[in-house]
């Protein structure tokens, strides 16, 4: 990162060298007044249109510091009256082409009168002014008015009313009305004006600070100059260039279009268009149109159209893609990467999402806290999860320790589970399914086995060819090796281990054995009841 910084450094220093070079001030072709106001109004343009200060009440108009902390070298108005009044001013009228432009302080964000008139010349009568306003009816509304049929303006995402010091431009060419911030062309049309050169049937003024109808402007105003053509956008551009004030750039670095320069923060980089907004952060770095454009929250890292655009308060974040994260506000400590990653969240915090739209889902996806969402539009919905891959599609597939994985989940090597006493180890769709008792073993429960062949299971026993070990053979097996036929000893299950199905189909097979002897044996007993019955019939009854 500070690598970065240096490399863009040296790309603003070139670049304003460069500048400086081709462009060392303000244009003076077609300049028809110029009021640097250096303690006075009077014209510096050479054609003596001087201006009269009209105090007003409560000294409505006195010197001021200017953006380069030079006092005396700007005015101050207090809205309450005060102007600058510049007398017969009877010239571009009409439909003539023309430039307003000035710098202006203000944190007046809206008016209760109909208009707080910056600068102004015109018919109040006719409705044919030329003016730059700031105007009522809704937050932050700045731009041109001549009449109804004729206005440009700027709304509230532009933040002119910060009480730092802006650049703002009315060009005019005869057809085209532009209007620039900055240095940034932001509105235009295609009009014809017709400015009233008179006003009560005298030659209209200038005013500076207000109009005839008494729209007094409050805020600091200089360096006010009006041409008789259009300045090109290349012309006003490098007019704010030249007389921006500049701050260190080891404490803030601004490339591209819309750059507020002068504005609050430290050690900062933004680059692109409104990027940053108006700075006030600490240690952060936007890169890319809107990149943070409302930011106050610091140490925060935005990369992609639309980055965090809408983050206030929220700091430490690292947002990279276009429209990550652009929803946030006051989450913190997140990180989104990937197309539109983390979106939607606004105040959650400790978040990673990894993967185009990979967001948080649901009715908290907004707030969501200490989640993870990784994979391709994979979403989590409560906090305290890890989400991998998008749960609507059931071919996502996690694999461990290889690279080809077949299923959900497919792991090569050893797993350790670490499970709680009387706690399950293992659910499946919510029923426990393996645990630990405790003496720490395995608690196996609500489970089937399943078996291949038929051939597996026991029921051969009952059927037809089946010979059974007589049990004189069984007995004496039993008497030299000490267990049953076919069921493994008990050092080859200690050694060897003993499969669960195999087990369980030899101890049903032994079972089902038993079960024949059983009945073998009972046939056999009522056969010599049956014989003893016979016998005792023959005897004679006294041997009965």
């Amino acid at each position: 990162m500070e690598q970065l910084t240096k490399t863009f450094a040296a790309i603003l220093v070139i670049s304003t060298l460069t500048t400086l070079f081709a462009f060392s001030q303000a244009p003076t072709n077609g300049l028809v007044a110029y009021y640097p106001f250096n303690d006075n109004a009077i014209d510096a343009s050479g054609n003596n249109r001087d201006g009269g200060i009209v105090a007003g009440g409560y000294a409505g108009v006195i010197p001021t510091t200017d953006r380069f902390g030079v006092a005396n070298r700007a005015y101050a108005f207090n809205g309450l009256g005060g102007h600058i009044t510049v007398s017969n001013w009877n010239i571009l009228a009409g439909n003539a082409p023309r430039t307003m432009m000035l710098w202006f302080k203000t944190s007046v964000s809206t008016t209760s009168s109909n208009f707080q008139s910056i600068l102004s010349w015109g018919g109040w009568l006719s409705d044919a002014f030329s003016r730059i306003v700031i105007r009522k009816g809704g937050s932050g509304i700045l731009g041109f008015d001549e009449s109804n049929a004729n206005q440009l303006f700027v709304r509230n995402q532009f933040q002119y009313y910060d009480n730092q010091w802006h650049l703002i431009a009315v060009t005019f060419d005869g057809s085209t009305l532009n209007l620039y911030l900055d240095g940034v062309s932001l509105q235009n049309k295609t009009t014809t004006l017709n400015t009233s050169s008179n006003s009560f049937n005298y030659p209209s003024n200038l005013i500076i600070g207000s109009d005839e109808s008494n729209g007094f402007f409050t805020g600091s105003l200089d360096d006010v100059r009006i041409y008789n053509r259009a300045l090109t956008a290349n012309e006003v551009q490098q007019t704010y260039v030249v007389e921006a004030p500049t701050t260190s750039t080891a404490e803030i670095i601004k490339l591209g279009a819309d750059r507020f320069i002068h504005t609050a923060g430290t050690d900062n980089t933004f680059v692109g268009l409104r990027a940053g907004g108006f700075g006030n952060s600490i240690g952060s770095t936007f890169v890319g149109k809107n990149t943070g454009i409302n930011n106050i929250g610091s140490h925060n890292a935005f990369y992609g159209l639309n980055a965090g655009s809408l983050n206030t308060t929220g700091g430490k974040n690292t947002f990279l893609g276009k429209g990550t994260g652009e929803f946030n506000t006051a989450g913190s400590e997140n990180v989104f990467n990937g197309f539109e990653a983390g979106k939607l969240n606004t105040t959650g915090s400790f978040n990673l999402y990894i993967g185009s739209s990979a967001n948080g889902f649901g009715a908290n996806a907004a707030s969501l806290q200490r989640a993870a969402a990784v994979g391709y539009n994979a979403r989590v919905s409560i906090n305290d999860a890890i989400v991998l891959g998008d749960f609507q599609n059931n071919n996502v597939k996690v694999g461990i320790g290889v690279h080809d994985p077949q299923h959900r989940l497919d792991v090569k090597g050893v797993i350790n589970m670490r499970a709680a006493l009387n706690s399950p180890g293992l659910k499946i769709n919510g029923r426990d399914f393996l645990g630990l008792d405790e003496q720490g073993e395995f608690i196996v429960s609500n489970f089937k086995m399943k078996y291949q062949s038929e051939n597996q299971w026991a029921d051969r026993v009952f059927k037809k060819g089946y010979i059974l070990m007589p049990l004189a053979q069984l007995d004496e097996y039993i008497q030299e090796h000490g267990h049953l036929p076919g069921i493994p000893t008990a050092s080859e299950a200690v050694d060897q281990g003993v499969s669960t199905q195999e087990i369980t189909a030899k101890l049903l097979e032994k079972v089902e054995e038993l079960t024949r002897y059983v009945i073998e044996l009972k046939k056999e007993n009522e056969s010599l009841k049956k014989d003893y019955q016979e016998v005792l019939k023959r005897l004679p009854a006294g041997n009965k």
